[in-house]
């Protein structure tokens, strides 16, 4: 091997050392190897960091009162109207209490700019308005403060709290009954053509459970793409309590599409806080 002599001061003679040709041209480009190693392992953190953030999170940090509600839905543009960033009430009033979203007293009517005397959150809808949540969890806290009384004559065994995935609409969309008054825990998918409100539910899975009031719950459900299927999810109080494949079920296609997500509540009296979505 070729090598070159390099002359080191020393005191009173110089002394030598032998280099490999080339050899200081391995240490530079060894060290430029060491430096991008570092720069890929700083930027793999960042993006560690970055997509670890939930896509959407609301603490319902402001002060005490309406949200927003059907009348701003279906009046938009009306000065009067009380809109909001993130949600969209398709039915009903959302209220912010105590740092918590909050359905008001539930009753019956047609609310006006404010809700001051009616909420119509007997049946509760609100959805985000951001619509492209597709392989996502949303995880929240709930208080259901009460069921109201069984309405005369109508079938409500499924009386009591919902979560939304993948709301294209009305008509298209996944439910999670989470805590039903019958004790439930029910998954379905809803798609256009029957009764219940322009659609038709089917049933992916049920489980058992407890309905839960008085206390808080911590909620979380989720929907995946697999192949062709979705697989979905719901857990209660950090325990996994059910899943579910829709591969076609009712043979239509399962809803692959991202959409909203959201909450719904049906002759309920509830409370939800810490609302996140986060990548699944």
């Amino acid at each position: 091997m070729k090598t070159a002599r390099e002359h080191i001061p020393g005191s009173g003679t110089d002394r030598a050392r032998w280099w490999p040709v080339g050899g200081r041209r391995r240490l530079v480009i060894g060290g430029l190897a060491c430096l991008l190693v570092a720069a890929i392992v700083v930027v793999a953190v960042q993006l560690t960091s970055l997509f670890g953030r939930p896509l959407l999170s609301d603490d319902f940090s402001q002060p005490n009162g309406l949200i927003t509600n059907e009348f701003a839905y279906y009046n938009q543009g009306n000065p009067a109207a009380r809109t909001s960033p993130t949600w969209l009430a398709t039915s009903g009033s959302l209220f912010a209490l105590d740092n918590a979203g909050w359905t008001g007293v539930p009753n019956a009517g047609v609310p006006g700019p404010t809700s001051a005397r009616v909420t119509n959150s007997s049946v509760f809808r609100v959805v985000t308005r951001r619509a492209d949540f597709q392989n996502v969890a949303v995880s929240f806290g709930l208080f259901v403060q009460r069921f109201l009384p069984s309405q005369p004559g109508l079938d409500v065994s499924w009386q009591g709290v919902h979560v939304f995935l993948r709301y294209q609409g009305a008509s298209l969309l996944y439910v999670v009954s989470v805590d039903r008054r019958d004790g439930r825990i029910v998954i379905k998918k809803k798609v256009p053509g029957g009764p219940s409100d322009g659609g038709t539910y089917y049933t992916l899975g049920t489980a058992g459970g407890t309905a839960i009031s008085g206390r808080w719950e911590q909620v979380k459900a989720s929907a995946t793409n697999s192949g062709a299927n979705v697989n979905l999810s719901v857990w209660l109080d950090g325990k996994l309590r059910l899943q579910t494949v829709d591969d076609g079920v009712g043979d239509v296609a399962p809803i692959a599409e991202g959409g909203r997500v959201g909450v719904r509540g049906d002759y309920t009296e509830f409370m939800f806080r810490a609302f996140t979505v986060t990548s699944a």
